[in-house]
């Protein structure tokens, strides 16, 4: 749902005012259904691209706030590394330019592209299952056993590859693309996911690419220390994937527990908790008519004992624990159903079984 700060904030950001009066602003609350939409229309009017306000925006300095502001508006989450806000401040030149930086990105460039097709009538023909595949978290072997089940109906996407054209037709699609990116969906959906103890997930992750060769030299470049997750989180752009709640962010857009609550309470969800994946798994196949539970090991790690080595920096623990607050209440609150079913008892999945 749309809100009216959110649509003055939008209005603000992209054209540098105010909406120009109580009718247009209702209009705009009725016409979208959430931000996304709104800053897709905005960047397309000819008033954004006109040189008034291409003028007015160049004429607005870049400060930290404005930074935070822009990367919500238009990515959707909260930019929370000092370093990489002070770079930004230092190397761009007006509002003009951080909107057109933001807009030209990979990442808003994805956003906007799946944010578009899931609220197309073609996408929306048939109920869909979604997996939130929070990095980490058994995916890979998720997607291969979902495969075993579904066949050309599982559309899951782990390289960040999305086939439109499969993506129609399929019961059951997802990758690593967040909760908030389906906002546009009409159709009937049931969201499944499983998180993850955050200090654990952080190191497994860190250690994923620490020895993935591949994209090295791109990580590198955003100031990734391959030997130091410390700096990483400190200095990178890669900081949201190891704190700052990244798997509430996950399950709902924002950072804490009560975001995902009220995402759980809109929704259909199955969640579990990895260290008792089977236990998620076997009421996943339950409840949607799986016939095959075993999951498949992928991407095992080549020396099992690789923890002990980050468990050892009492400093890098507590830094991970301290950032990940909600992320450890999120994961207290799943740990205490074992799998939770947001529907709750007695729900006939009926609309997403095979």
């Amino acid at each position: 749902m749309l809100l009216r700060k959110d649509l003055m904030d939008v209005f603000n950001l992209l054209l540098g005012r105010s909406p120009v009066s109580e009718k247009v602003i209702q209009r705009n609350l009725n016409n979208n259904r959430s931000t996304s939409t709104v800053v897709q229309r905005v960047l397309q009017s000819r008033e954004f691209k006109s040189d008034k306000c291409r003028v007015r925006l160049q004429s607005i300095p870049v400060t930290e706030q404005l930074v935070i502001d822009a990367y919500r508006i238009m990515l959707g989450y909260e930019l929370k590394s000092r370093a990489r806000i002070e770079s930004i401040i230092t190397g761009t030149q007006s509002q003009w330019e951080l909107v057109n930086a933001l807009a030209d990105s990979a990442q808003y460039k994805e956003k906007g592209i799946i944010e578009s097709f899931v609220g197309t009538k073609a996408f929306n023909q048939i109920p869909k299952t979604i997996y939130l595949h929070i990095p980490k978290t058994a995916g890979k072997a998720f997607e291969q056993l979902a495969d075993r089940n579904y066949g050309e109906r599982s559309a899951l996407s782990t390289t960040g590859k999305y086939p439109w054209d499969v993506w129609q037709s399929a019961s059951l699609v997802g990758g690593h693309f967040f909760y908030s990116r389906y906002n546009e969906m009409t159709t009937e959906r049931l969201f499944l996911s499983i998180v993850r103890d955050p200090v654990e997930r952080a190191i497994s992750r860190f250690n994923y690419y620490r020895h993935q060769e591949a994209g090295q030299e791109r990580r590198k470049s955003r100031n990734f220390d391959h030997d130091d997750l410390k700096k990483t989180i400190k200095n990178s752009g890669f900081r949201d994937e190891f704190v700052d709640n990244y798997q509430c962010r996950y399950l709902s857009g924002a950072t804490n527990l009560r975001a995902v609550k009220k995402a759980f309470s809109r929704d259909t969800f199955i969640v579990g908790h990895y260290d008792e994946i089977g236990r998620w798994l076997e009421t996943v196949g339950q409840r949607l008519g799986w016939s095959e539970l075993e999951l498949p090991k992928v991407n095992v790690a080549s020396n099992p004992d690789y923890m002990a080595e980050y468990h050892s920096d009492n400093e890098l623990i507590a830094l991970l624990k301290k950032r990940n607050k909600e992320d450890y209440k999120l994961l207290t609150f799943i740990r205490k159903h074992g799998v939770y079913e947001s529907a709750g008892p007695g729900f006939p999945y009926s609309s997403f079984k095979l």
